[in-house]
C-alpha cells in the first residue's frame, strides 16, 4: 500500500536454535531469545504509451480491433520487460548468498561425459534452507537447458523401464523432490534500434532451485517476491486532438513494482550447466 517502506525480517539462526523445552513439575519454562530486524523496499516505476490516429479507427476493416491491439501491444511489451527483470534476479549468482556453484568441462550436462545432473539436483536441494511456512521447491531453466536434460542419457536411464523416450520435465521434477520445473522459452532482441536484429534466450544457461511460498506472509521464507503497488497495473486512455488531422487516441499503461530477494539461502543456482 506504500511506494516505499520497511518490513520485518527474521534471523534464520533463531529458527533453528532448538532451545530445550523440557520442564520439571515445578520448574519455569526456558525463555527463548527472539529478535527482529528490518529490510526496506522502494518500488520502481515502469510504463509505456502509444497513440492511435482517429482516422485509423474510423477506417478500420472488419476483423481488426485497433483499440484493443493498441492496449495489448503495450501490455505484451511490458510483460516481456518484466520477465527480463525476473530472469535477471533469478539467474544472478550474487543473489544467492553463496548458494551457487558453476559447472565446467566434463561436469557440464552437454559435454561428452554428460556430467551428473541427478547429483547436482540432489546436492543443490540439500543445500537449500527449508524455511518456515507453506512452500515448495521449483526448478527454473531455459528451454535450451530443458532440451539437454530431456535427452540426457543418464536421466533417460532412470526411466527407461517405465517411461521410454525423452525425459519429461514433470517426471524429472517428481523424481528429485521438486513441485515442477518451469521452462522459459522467451527471447529478446539485444540489438540497438536501427541495427540488424539479434535474438537470445532470456533465461540463459543456468539451472535454479528456488523455494516459492504457497501463501505469501511476513514469516514465510521464500527466495523472493514481486512487490507491486496496489491497483497496478494502471491503464489510462484519452483523446488528444492535437495529433494528426483528426486527433489520436492515447493509451498509457504504468505500474510500480520491485523484484525483491528475501531469503537467498532458500535457493540454489547452478551456473553454466551448458557449454
Amino acid at each position: 500500500s506504500k511506494r516505499s517502506d520497511q518490513f520485518a525480517s527474521y534471523a534464520k539462526r533463531e529458527r533453528l536454535g532448538g532451545v530445550d523445552d523440557a520442564m520439571g513439575t515445578s520448574s519455569d519454562a526456558n525463555e527463548i531469545s527472539q529478535s527482529r530486524g528490518s529490510d526496506s523496499y522502494s518500488l520502481n516505476d515502469y510504463g509505456l504509451t502509444d497513440h492511435l490516429p482517429a482516422a485509423t479507427v474510423s477506417n478500420e476493416d472488419p476483423g481488426f480491433d485497433e483499440m484493443m491491439d493498441q492496449t495489448e501491444g503495450i501490455l505484451e511489451q511490458m510483460a516481456l520487460n518484466r520477465e527480463v527483470r525476473v530472469a535477471s534476479a533469478v539467474m544472478t549468482a550474487g543473489n544467492y548468498a553463496g548458494n551457487t556453484a558453476g559447472l565446467t568441462g566434463a561436469d557440464r550436462w552437454d559435454s561428452s561425459a554428460g556430467g551428473n545432473p541427478a547429483k547436482n539436483f540432489q546436492d543443490g536441494l540439500a543445500a537449500c534452507w527449508q524455511g518456515r511456512g507453506p512452500g515448495e521447491y521449483i526448478g527454473v531453466c531455459s528451454i535450451d537447458v530443458a532440451n539437454v536434460l530431456s535427452r540426457h542419457l543418464g536421466l533417460n536411464d532412470l526411466f527407461k523401464n517405465t517411461m521410454p523416450g525423452l525425459t519429461k520435465m514433470d517426471r524429472l521434477a517428481a523424481e528429485f523432490g521438486l513441485a515442477r520445473i518451469l521452462v522459459g522459452g522467451a527471447r529478446k532482441d539485444t540489438a540497438n534500434p536501427g541495427q540488424a536484429e539479434s535474438y537470445s534466450r532470456i533465461w540463459g544457461k543456468h539451472f535454479a532451485i528456488i523455494r516459492r511460498a504457497r501463501r505469501p506472509s511476513l514469516r514465510n521464507a521464500a527466495f523472493g517476491y514481486t512487490l507491486r503497488f496496489k491497483s497496478h497495473p494502471n491503464t489510462q486512455q484519452w483523446f488528444d486532438p492535437r495529433k494528426g488531422v483528426e486527433g489520436a487516441y492515447m493509451v498509457k499503461v504504468g505500474m510500480s513494482e520491485q523484484q525483491k530477494i528475501i531469503a537467498p539461502t532458500t535457493a540454489w543456482l547452478w551456473t553454466d550447466v551448458l557449454s
